[in-house]
């Protein structure tokens, strides 16, 4: 498939711990999503859509993308590699940076150096690493967005993997490296030994500790920078006991 580099945007109503944790206000009026889609569809060159389900509390996630001019594509609700693989085909998105909805404080400058390895060598798989070869995508860290090449997908659809590694869409590709081309961007020397920072929003905990992290943090900055925000962080005794708290409970 020769596509464009475009973006997509997992998002979805239903969630077993926080359900419309994605629509729920959150930052000066706007969703986790709306934030994302605010930061990401202007982002240069780039196509841009949100993939969700076809389930009817998902017209709302649809209504959201047309309010924001933001592509929409609504496939399966349990086979999610399906439903990211049809994304990519509809809007001809080659290769793919993909997004979690729950995760408010992607870096925009993942995606640029992204791009900057994927333009030296064509992988199947780039991602972020931490010490002891931990993949930034399955940290509780919530920053880095990741990269994926069409053909790739299609290759592990065609396996019929089991279905853990249909709900979680790029995991086949990591844990075969044998099969794929995989590469990992190793992130600052200031956070890759760190396991204290909990950013991802899983539960309505993470949700009020990610919103008072965001709104303090853009009433002191105007965009997002990894080194700015951890140093807030750090300085914040109470946010890091919350956060502590919330990795012992949703151990990734």
């Amino acid at each position: 498939m020769n596509g464009k580099a475009g973006i997509i945007i997992q998002a979805r109503r239903g969630s077993t711990r926080f359900p419309d944790k994605v629509i729920r206000l959150f930052y000066n009026g706007s969703s986790i999503l709306e934030l994302l889609l605010k930061r990401f569809k202007d982002f240069p060159d780039f196509n841009l859509c949100v993939a969700t389900t076809l389930r009817g509390e998902d017209d709302y996630i649809a209504d959201i993308c047309g309010q924001h001019g933001v592509n929409i594509y609504r496939g399966s609700t349990d086979n999610v590699l399906e439903r990211f693989y049809g994304a990519a085909l509809k809007f001809n998105i080659d290769p793919v940076i993909r997004i979690c909805s729950d995760n408010p404080f992607v870096l925009p400058s993942s995606i640029t150096e992204l791009m900057e390895a994927q333009s030296i060598n064509k992988y199947d798989y780039i991602g972020y690493r931490l010490s002891e070869n931990r993949i930034g995508i399955i940290t509780h860290f919530g920053l880095w967005a990741e990269l994926i090449s069409v053909s790739a997908v299609a290759e592990v659809l065609g396996i019929k993997p089991e279905n853990e590694y249909l709900e979680h869409v790029t995991s086949y590709l990591y844990s075969h490296p044998d099969k794929f081309t995989n590469h990992f961007i190793e992130v600052p020397g200031y956070l890759f030994h760190r396991k204290d920072i909990r950013l991802t929003v899983d539960t309505e905990d993470d949700f009020i500790l990610a919103e008072e992290i965001y709104k303090e943090y853009f009433n002191m900055y105007d965009t997002l920078d990894p080194l700015k925000l951890v140093g807030l962080i750090d300085r914040n005794k109470k946010w890091k006991i919350m956060m502590k708290k919330g990795i012992m409970r949703n151990e990734k």
